[in-house]
């Protein structure tokens, strides 16, 4: 009961899902998915030292986001590190260097109810208990790569300034190698920037695979259009080229341990392949004509991947869902008044966006209730 509370109060609040560790408490229709999710994606290949890319498109208040966070679920479960972008015009694929730059702030480790955030705190964390050169690994930012050496296993030879220079450099800030080398840090070079932003991502996620992670999951919500399907436009080539570079990365063993999770809006995928071809090509935008495609095709729809396809069937299983939590005295007459108040949405709502409304309302009424 606390935790549907919990659930149902940000919903209320935000218009978005809770937090992973409560959201199970109202999910519906996506169960089956991301079990499938979990074995055979995460369990079978990434824990493995596999890499891959997965796009779901949904439309605005589809269920975008309360995917993500169920996958957020799953990654912290399995001992995997997590990152979530926000795609938005202030931060969008046509800036590598900004979205590695927040990779590296904002990459995150839950452990025991505890969150170690930021790239060099957990390298500096690890440094405690972690002992192995990293130096010899064939990566492809060695800067980057002797950074990380350094954060692991020379720490407690730095003075306090000195750590502190290199957890800039770790968090991507442009601390060149004559500074580092004055603090005794040598052989760290070439800090993040425009040119360099692809090889220093590729490097980061292959080394905190290799510190004994199950690797990183990188959550991407498109919460605005961020891409628009202008062929003349250099900078949306440059988008879709470094995003068909990454897909290949992943392909080809260049980055280990690590998935990038795509939730995007409707029209993202069909203007990154108008910019760029060869990404369409990756990413097999031609969908099969018999039907929806199976669950390990990488571009899936919202739709694809739920077991409530009728609105009038969504509606009565989160009601389901919710009412069973519920004490027995009040379950009946709550689940009457809440069917009665989701039909009143899907009447004015009939399009495939009702399900953000609709949540919300069930969400609003439920906690009125009780």
């Amino acid at each position: 009961m606390r935790e549907l509370i919990e659930a149902l109060k940000s919903v209320v609040s935000s218009g978005t899902p809770p937090p992973s560790e409560v959201i199970c408490s109202i999910d519906v229709g996506t169960e089956k998915y991301v079990r499938f999710f979990e074995k055979e994606i995460i369990e079978d290949y990434i824990t493995k030292g596999g890499a891959s890319c997965r796009f779901f498109e949904g439309v605005y208040g589809g269920g975008k986001s309360h995917l993500l966070q169920l996958f957020n679920l799953v990654a912290e479960k399995h001992r995997m590190l997590v990152v979530e972008i926000e795609l938005s015009k202030l931060l969008s694929l046509r800036d590598w260097k900004s979205i590695t730059s927040h990779i590296l702030c904002n990459i995150q480790y839950r452990r025991n109810g505890t969150t170690t955030k930021g790239l060099p705190n957990i390298m500096f964390e690890l440094a405690q208990s972690y002992r192995k050169p990293l130096r010899n690994l064939r990566l492809r930012h060695t800067g980057f790569l002797n950074a990380s050496d350094v954060a692991i296993n020379g720490l407690s030879l730095l003075d306090s300034e000195a750590r502190d220079k290199l957890k800039r450099f770790l968090y991507g800030e442009k601390i060149g190698a004559g500074d580092l080398k004055r603090h005794g840090i040598r052989g760290v070079k070439n800090p993040l920037s425009e040119r360099n932003a692809e090889s220093v991502l590729n490097t980061v996620l292959s080394i905190v695979f290799e510190l004994g992670f199950a690797g990183t999951m990188i959550l991407f919500d498109e919460t605005e259009q961020t891409f628009q399907h202008q062929r003349q436009s250099n900078k949306a080539l440059i988008a879709a080229n470094l995003m068909r570079r990454f897909i290949d990365a992943c392909s080809n063993g260049i980055i280990k341990g690590a998935i990038a999770v795509f939730a995007v809006l409707p029209d993202f995928l069909p203007s990154c392949a108008n910019a760029y071809p060869a990404l369409g090509d990756r990413l097999s935008i031609e969908r099969p004509e018999d039907g929806a495609p199976g669950w390990r095709y990488p571009l899936l729809r919202l739709e694809d991947i739920t077991t409530c396809h009728d609105p009038e069937e969504f509606l009565e299983k989160i009601v389901d869902k919710i009412t069973s939590q519920i004490p027995d005295e009040k379950k009946d007459w709550l689940k009457g008044r809440l069917i009665v108040e989701g039909r009143e949405v899907l009447l004015s709502v009939p399009g495939p966006d009702y399900r953000r409304p609709l949540v919300k309302r069930i969400a609003s009424k439920t906690l009125e209730y009780i």
